[in-house]
């Protein structure tokens, strides 16, 4: 359950794209809540291990303390500073983390908004550990660059996975990370983004089409010396190479065959009126 401060704010929320900037909503919680840990890797609430992969569809930064096994968000933007805020909370009002010692209340908290394109069903990931900071700006960055090359709103569809991570004291751990391994665009069917087309390259006749020109010159020159028939019959009995199918991609061709349903808007998806 959570607590969350509401605060006036001034402009108009589609300034956001959800990447760009925290997205200014006052809601945090969006469907069911996934978590990473480095015994379990990606799971729900449940412990049933998360779906993967998933669509990226938006990010979010607050400021969040638990105080009575109830969270209590701040979330507008600009956030204010932790250390004062916890400066002025008596450490002895500090609850005990799991290293038992007193935990500052205030914790910069990431938050990260996903869609099972399968199924519709969001999730939200929430943490305030070293970890998942670096797997969130990586994450952002990434979203940041690729929107500056190609122009577009693209959202990344990631696999949810881990990498190492150096701990304290010399020691060696794991972190969770968001593993892009493809780029959407919303609307149209969901269809991936373009790549830049290669340069065509020059290439010369293959060896079947090679055989094909000797044979028909032969035929050619037959036809005034009365031998036309042997290299016709040649030519006849060549068997046509068909050149190979490309191979389908699955994922490609399952969204291509949803197009002809009005894709859901996104505020409709998330029930508010934010533009990612």
């Amino acid at each position: 359950m959570t607590n969350d401060i509401t605060i006036p704010q001034d402009g108009p929320p589609q300034a956001d794209d959800g990447f760009s900037n925290s997205s200014r909503t006052h809601r945090v919680g969006r469907g069911a809540y996934i978590k990473w840990n480095d015994k379990q890797g990606w799971v729900d609430r449940d412990g049933v291990t998360a779906p993967s992969p998933l669509l990226v569809v938006g990010v979010k930064e607050i400021l969040r303390r638990w105080k009575n096994n109830e969270a209590e968000d701040i979330v507008e933007q600009p956030l204010p500073d932790a250390d004062e805020l916890n400066a002025n909370i008596p450490a002895q009002d500090w609850e005990v983390g799991v290293d038992g010692k007193p935990r500052p209340p205030w914790a910069h908290t990431v938050v990260v908004y996903l869609v099972n394109l399968s199924t519709g069903e969001t999730y939200t990931y929430t943490s305030a550990t070293t970890g998942a900071h670096i797997a969130f700006d990586a994450l952002k960055e990434a979203v940041i660059t690729m929107r500056a090359l190609r122009g577009s709103r693209c959202m990344p569809l990631v696999h949810l996975t881990d990498a190492p991570m150096k701990m304290k004291y010399g020691r060696h751990g794991k972190r969770p990370k968001f593993e892009i391994i493809d780029w959407r665009v919303p609307g149209g069917g969901g269809n991936p983004v373009p790549a830049v087309p290669p340069t065509p390259q020059l290439s010369g006749p293959s060896e079947a089409e090679k055989a094909a020109n000797a044979a028909t010159a032969s035929i050619s020159s037959g036809i005034s010396t009365g031998a036309a028939q042997p290299a016709l019959l040649q030519l006849q009995a060549t068997p046509h190479q068909a050149k190979p199918k490309p191979p389908i991609d699955v994922s490609t061709e399952t969204l291509a065959a949803m197009t002809d349903v009005k894709p859901v808007t996104t505020a409709e998806m998330l029930n508010d009126k934010i533009v990612f």
